[in-house]
């Protein structure tokens, strides 16, 4: 399975990491004294505390060590949406869908509007394989006015309409999607294959050469440019695709696409 939701890793709550506002004093923290809390008060501090240092393990890719951190906030404060998420998060990065999937559920019941949640939520039902629910939670953002993100919401609903069989829906969403971001790979390759599937060749080479010509990273670059070859292949410009596969092999030489390129270039020499 071509894996193509998109999920977001943000930070929940350090001090000015969501936002950055041009006053030097906007990030001005007032100075509480410790004995002045109640308990109940020390302990969803300490609770959001290991929260954040559990989201910056998982921001360093730290995920077992996340996990104990997140863990131990949700159980001092399990009322915290964000705590909810990103203990979900830990959890499917560690395999545990069940579980990644009850807190992430959570943390939307516990705060409806939770615009990452959503789209986190909609990107692990695409990974889940879950296409319907996965295009349930990519139009709660889509139907915000105040998501910041949309093209994420449109590229999700996308995809997994384009894997429920709706094409002209998935088509619309994902060139929506380009709109917004004519720079968001994930939209531009899925537009590619999706029409690669329909027969129109020229289309998603064009797609597929948005992805090679945006400053993307080695790996959708590398199967951008398999796709092409594999197109051109088919139609008969031998010399054309030697050219492609030859790039997608050097891009991510130790990735699946290199492989699979180098498999087509033994052929074709």
């Amino acid at each position: 399975m071509n894996f193509r939701g998109v999920f977001s890793l943000r930070t929940a709550s350090f001090a000015c990491a969501v936002a950055v506002l041009v006053s030097q004093t906007a990030c001005m923290i007032p100075v509480i004294d410790p004995s002045e809390l109640t308990e109940d008060e020390r302990k969803r501090d300490q609770a959001r505390a290991r929260r954040d240092l559990g989201i910056d393990y998982l921001s360093k890719g730290q995920n077992a060590i996340a996990l104990r951190e997140l863990v131990f906030a949700v159980k001092a404060n399990p009322d915290d949406p964000a705590t909810q998420l990103w203990l979900g998060e830990g959890y499917r990065r560690q395999g545990h869908d069940d579980l990644a999937l009850a807190a992430m559920t959570e943390a939307v019941r516990l705060e409806p509007t939770y615009q990452v949640a959503h789209n986190n939520l909609s990107a692990f039902y695409i990974q889940l394989e879950d296409y319907e629910n996965a295009v349930k939670h990519a139009q709660v953002l889509i139907d915000d006015p105040l998501y910041g993100q949309p093209w994420k919401a449109f590229s999700n609903r996308g995809y997994a309409q384009m894997k429920l069989g709706r094409i002209a829906e998935a088509r619309e969403s994902l060139e929506t999607a380009t709109e917004f971001r004519n720079d968001f790979w994930p939209a531009s390759l899925n537009l590619g294959l999706l029409e690669r599937d329909a027969g129109n060749k020229l289309k998603a080479v064009k797609h597929f050469q948005r992805v090679i010509k945006h400053p993307v990273g080695h790996g959708p670059r590398a199967e951008a440019s398999f796709h092409i070859a594999q197109i051109l292949v088919s139609i008969g410009h031998r010399e054309k695709a030697i050219k492609y596969f030859t790039a997608s092999a050097q891009n991510d030489p130790d990735g699946r696409w290199a492989d699979q390129s180098r498999d087509y270039l033994k052929i074709l020499r």
